[in-house]
């Protein structure tokens, strides 16, 4: 089935039968970005999502000085875009960007809401994200309003453990926990040597 692969990355966030698979497959299209190469920009409107096939990126905020803010990363099987520009029709806060080069599953926005309104169980999959994402954000803004820096390590190591087994540039992560590379440094030389 030509669809293997994207329903094996999506099977997690959503159930449906093999028609539901093929109406999904027939809207979606294989990309792929180099390192660096951005799939969406701050106060652009969204035309797309994307689901990664292979490959990590990052969501970051740039604030008025030009400094760089990480928001999040994402890994295969991965729904990636901005879900608040998608549910409000406006344009994104963030931009996208590859760090690795990247295999994606392209899907227009305008593709993905004829099929939810002839497959109204495509709805799930849009629940299921909104659940993860809102609940990942929550904990992660929690741990960053009230943790100290080796609390925001810890939950780091508990919960995205991998952006270090993928070896994401240390300043990347410094930034989305709220700190200076150099604390990074120390921190996982402490907890290395425990």
């Amino acid at each position: 089935m030509p669809y293997q692969a994207l329903k094996q990355l999506l099977s997690p966030i959503v159930t449906m039968d093999d028609s539901l698979w093929d109406a999904w497959y027939a809207i979606t299209k294989p990309v792929t970005i180099a390192a660096g190469e951005q799939v969406l920009s701050a106060g652009e409107k969204q035309t797309h999502f994307y689901i990664i096939k292979q490959g990590v990126v990052r969501f970051f905020y740039i604030s008025p000085d030009g400094k760089e803010w990480n928001k999040a990363f994402f890994k295969e099987g991965d729904p990636i875009g901005s879900l608040s520009a998608y549910l409000t029709d406006s344009r994104s806060q963030f931009t996208v960007e590859a760090i690795e080069p990247c295999t994606l599953y392209k899907i227009a926005i305008d593709d993905f809401n004829r099929l939810i309104k002839a497959h109204p169980k495509i709805m799930g999959f849009l629940n299921n994200l909104t659940i993860k994402l809102f609940t990942r954000n929550e904990q992660r803004e929690g741990i960053l309003l009230t943790g100290n820096a080796e609390e925001r390590y810890q939950w780091l190591m508990a919960n995205e453990a991998w952006l270090i087994d993928r070896q994401i540039p240390q300043y990347h992560i410094a930034s989305y926990l709220s700190m200076d590379a150099v604390s990074l440094s120390r921190l996982k030389r402490k907890n290395s040597a425990n």
